[in-house]
């Protein structure tokens, strides 16, 4: 990801609800000001694009034409590469917390991180009965075949925090029981 001084100023990189590893157990907190993770080499900084793309490692050519590209579509209001959406529907997300989602990168000091895509949770699955058997695409259950916990969870599509555990241990007993209680094939 790559901003500016202006995106910066307008507040943090992440929300305060954020969460994860470093932040729960290895008790790292962002800086406002990112000094730390400059000096840690986490966020990469620079008063010049050329001096940016060294940091990172990329052509300074390769990388000050995409800032232009995407200055272009900021001024013109869209993503034209991906579609993604500029502005936030309403206050802001679970991540960022400001309306903006997407700014232009103008004025130095320009600033890098390397991001990662991550999964925080796991949705879906196949779907269950309150026996904890999978059931097929008309509803009806397969014979010996049962899960527990957030496979097929009970939540649906929704992010439901402390609950994955008490859904494990209900149903997983709840599995074990019918499972249990089913003729051998003997």
């Amino acid at each position: 990801m790559v901003f500016d001084q202006a995106t910066l100023d307008k507040g943090p990189l992440g929300s305060a609800l954020g969460s994860g590893y470093a932040v729960n157990r290895e008790g790292l907190k962002w800086t406002r000001d990112l000094k730390k993770e400059i000096q840690a080499g986490i966020v990469k900084c620079s008063s010049t694009m050329k001096g940016l793309a060294t940091e990172i490692g990329v052509p300074p050519e390769n990388l000050e034409e995409t800032v232009q590209k995407w200055n272009s579509d900021m001024e013109a209001g869209r993503d034209s590469l991906f579609g993604r959406p500029l502005r936030a529907q309403g206050k802001g997300t679970y991540i960022y917390d400001a309306p903006e989602l997407s700014a232009a990168i103008e004025k130095g000091p320009y600033y890098a991180i390397e991001m990662f895509p991550i999964l925080v949770n796991t949705q879906g699955g196949p779907k269950k009965n309150v026996k904890a058997q999978v059931l097929d695409a008309f509803n009806q259950p397969i014979p010996r075949l049962y899960c527990a916990g957030e496979l097929g969870s009970m939540w649906g599509p929704i992010y439901q925090g402390a609950c994955n555990i008490g859904e494990a241990m209900i149903f997983g007993r709840i599995a074990g029981r019918a499972a249990s209680s089913e003729k051998s094939w003997d």
